[in-house]
């Protein structure tokens, strides 16, 4: 490996550009850092493996990630430049960018804050915004294609297997689908038709690992893997990090619906969303190996019940899920840093002695609905809808969540 690496090193191609170092290792491709003799400007060549030069479905894909990224300009998006062949070497020049990818920020922190997570989720969205209404799929969205500069920017890279997108040009898999496994969405396994959708379900994916400091699904191998993103319910976030709000949590799980009818009608969709919960947080074997996630072909998986699955980890969590979504939504209220209770009951047990002993104004008699545990903006609804006033105060209180009557 080293020694091939030394054989690229000081190649000019074209006359041109000249490779300087390896930076980066892919399932169809290596890129190294170049120069470009030209502009005198550093760049990214990625150079197609010798051992698919000669097959024309790769060739031909490769080319195709130039075509799709040169229809691109987006501040969230790596620039493609020059698109080639010399010296038996296919490639493509691209932008250089100083930084990290976001698989190294993850493994370097662990876990992300809830804050990060969301704005690194918005900034890649915002590309693949831009992709989508230049109608390319991205189709590989994953944390080692999402490059981190030093000064924060999110830039997406690799449109290496991105599709067109309109009406009647869907690509469908027959006998086997490129991705990368813990990241594939449920149509791409199952060889479906993908469109924007797919996108939001890696992105979703993503964000769950920004969260959790881990995927959503396990396993020993990418085919294993392939299958529980059809087939298995999916764990909410919240069970790894209790401290992700309902509306994130709400957002994340509707992201990763199987079905992608029950996804965001749109990337643009998804990035409201998300910016609306940002309001309220300040293998030879073919084995799996430990963050094997390279791009790859395999095989599709036949599953008719795809998407009769139920979306959540065990019986009653999908509608606890659901329920705490619904009243962070109603809520709109900070939760990171303020706990908002109610001290309702005490307001209803006045208002109880004094429509019960007091009928100063009338002998008609009210029933004070049972509103302890209700968001207080449905709990206010209720009793002004009797015609009862309502006072709310807010108090600290770690075990009742916020904006919920105690």
């Amino acid at each position: 490996m080293k020694e091939a690496d030394n054989r690229m090193r000081g190649i000019i191609l074209d006359n041109r550009y000249k490779i300087l170092e390896k930076i980066g290792i892919g399932g169809m491709a290596d890129v190294y850092k170049g120069e470009d003799g030209l502009l005198g400007r550093p760049v990214a060549i990625k150079i197609l493996h010798q051992n698919f030069a000669g097959d024309e479905e790769f060739v031909a894909r490769f080319k195709r990630e130039a075509q799709a990224a040169g229809k691109l300009s987006h501040p969230n998006i790596v620039s493609m430049y020059d698109v080639g062949y010399d010296q038996g070497y296919h490639y493509i020049v691209m932008e250089y960018v100083e930084g990290e990818t976001l698989k190294e920020y993850i493994v370097r922190h662990k876990r992300l804050s809830i804050d990060n997570a969301v704005k690194f989720t918005i900034a890649i969205a915002e590309g693949l915004e831009h992709a989508h209404a230049m109608g390319i799929v991205h189709c590989d969205i994953k944390p080692h294609n999402v490059l981190i500069t030093k000064t924060g920017r999110v830039k997406v890279t690799d449109f290496g297997i991105a599709r067109a997108m309109n009406a009647s040009n869907t690509v469908m898999y027959t006998n086997s689908v490129m991705g990368s496994a813990h990241y594939l969405s449920p149509e791409q396994a199952s060889g479906k038709p993908v469109n924007g959708s797919t996108d939001i379900y890696s992105l979703g994916v993503v964000l769950y690992e920004m969260l959790t400091g881990r995927v959503p699904y396990e396993g020993d191998t990418p085919i294993s893997v392939a299958l529980k993103h059809v087939r298995e319910r999916l764990v909410s976030p919240m069970r790894y990090n209790p401290s992700i709000p309902p509306l994130l949590e709400g957002a994340v799980m509707k992201a990763l619906a199987k079905n992608p009818e029950d996804r965001f009608a749109s990337i643009t969709d998804m990035i409201s969303d998300l910016r609306l919960s940002q309001g309220f947080v300040n293998s030879k074997s073919g084995r799996m190996i430990p963050h094997d996630f390279a791009t790859q072909v395999l095989p599709t998986v036949q599953d008719t019940t795809a998407y009769e699955e139920p979306l959540y980890d065990d019986e009653g969590e999908g509608k606890k899920s659901k329920k705490r979504s619904m009243i962070a939504l109603l809520s709109r209220l900070p939760q990171k840093y303020i706990l908002l209770g109610s001290v309702v009951i005490f307001l209803l047990a006045f208002l109880w002695a004094f429509l019960s002993f007091g009928n100063f104004w009338s002998n008609a008699t009210v029933t004070v609905p049972n509103v302890v545990g209700k968001q207080v903006t449905v709990a206010k609804h209720i009793l002004e809808d009797n015609h009862l006033r309502v006072s709310v105060s807010e108090v600290t209180n770690s075990d009742v969540p916020a904006g919920q009557v105690i």
